[in-house]
């Protein structure tokens, strides 16, 4: 993509708020929409460079003080006393062990000392970025989050949480130092709904990737973090979140897969399929599902987003391709002949295959180039 300065990038599944963060250093007016509130909350708080790195190393001196006079005497049975309580996540001592969760507790309770909003947000933010896997019992596998026992393992929840929080004050130095001229915004919000892009107008480029057809849930492995961080209470929380993503297979999000014949909302979309759908449902019916719920979900979006971009946009999605029950999908082909039955008059300028994918033969990540109509 040929842009300059100060182009407005959008990022309509903005993730942790990369997109954002890079285009804002490059000088790009930048706007992000995620559906994860705490992806939200992470892409969010890395955005706030108002936070001053002095200051913020003086408020980690005053959260060490609370922790060191606060931990031997908590217990998981009095932490109520110090305003937080035990995540209500289900079986939540499998999550994690008994001492680490109660220090892990006690932290959040000095965290919440911080007067100011800003800064407490960059403290549960750096809890957040050592909370899985250093202090909670599990691992990542090939695509999501694996129990394992960890009762044999060395766990220091402040050295650990003090060292990582320093490496990110030590980068707000580096950040303070920098003119930054432009203030990038992420939204809290569905990327498939027209509401949800109402005050996001002006695009000149897309630059985005979002989930593949691999049944991988971005709910599913933020949930300690969702719960540890207050933003869901109860396991249907987060089916639900999961029911607005685009690849949702959590919760339920499967129940609803596994009702019925799910069919292509759209010629553009039956099209775009040409029958992988069908050849799918002929051995896995709910997996048949998924794919084409996948695929009118990204229809939905593109259609969604439509209004917000200038004439002669660029767009720039990447995305995987998979194997579902023998069937190749190859997500890259299908999107762009999405974009040009969504959008009159657009343009697939290309298929970069940049990467092979390590899950499995002839899968690969792709960048899928298109331009709107002049």
């Amino acid at each position: 993509m040929n842009l300059a300065p100060p182009s407005h990038i959008h990022d309509p599944f903005s993730g942790a708020g990369t997109t954002a963060i890079e285009a804002s250093f490059e000088g790009f007016q930048a706007s992000c929409v995620e559906v994860n509130p705490f992806l939200h909350f992470v892409g969010k708080t890395c955005i706030d460079w108002s936070i001053d790195a002095t200051e913020a190393a003086r408020q980690l001196d005053a959260i060490s003080q609370i922790y060191s006079n606060t931990v031997d005497g908590a217990t998981l049975d009095n932490i109520a006393e110090l305003g937080v309580e035990v995540p209500k996540i289900h079986n939540v001592h499998r999550w994690w062990r008994n001492d680490v969760l109660k220090d892990i507790l006690v932290l959040k309770s000095a965290i919440r000392s911080c007067s100011e909003d800003r800064y407490r947000s960059f403290f549960e933010l750096a809890l957040a970025a050592v909370l899985v896997p250093d202090f909670t019992n599990v691992t990542l596998g090939k695509l999501q989050l694996h129990f394992i026992n960890k009762d044999n393992h060395e766990i220091n929840v402040w050295p650990t949480y003090e060292c990582h929080t320093l490496k990110m004050i030590g980068d707000l130095s580096d950040i303070n130092r920098q003119a930054l001229n432009v203030s990038p915004r992420i939204v809290f919000g569905d990327s498939t709904q027209v509401s949800t892009f109402r005050d996001i107008i002006g695009v000149d480029a897309v630059i985005t990737s979002p989930p593949y057809p691999n049944r991988y849930s971005y709910i599913w492995n933020t949930r300690p973090h969702l719960y540890m961080l207050d933003m869901i209470s109860e396991a249907k929380e987060a089916s639900q979140i999961d029911r607005r993503t685009i690849g949702g297979t959590w919760g339920t999000a499967t129940s609803e897969l596994g009702k019925g014949v799910f069919a292509p909302i759209d010629p553009v979309v039956e099209r775009a399929l040409d029958g992988v759908h069908g050849n799918i449902a002929k051995s896995d019916q709910l997996m048949a599902n998924y794919v084409t719920h996948y695929f009118n979900r990204l229809f939905i979006h593109i259609q969604a987003l439509r209004p917000s971009l200038n004439s002669g946009a660029r767009l720039a999605y990447v995305v995987g391709n998979s194997w579902i029950k023998g069937e190749y999908v190859a997500t890259d082909v299908i999107l762009g002949k999405i974009i040009e039955g969504a959008i009159p008059g657009a343009s697939i300028e290309g298929l970069h295959r940049f990467r092979r994918r390590n899950s499995g033969k002839d899968l690969f990540e792709t960048i899928v180039y298109a331009r709107v109509p002049i």
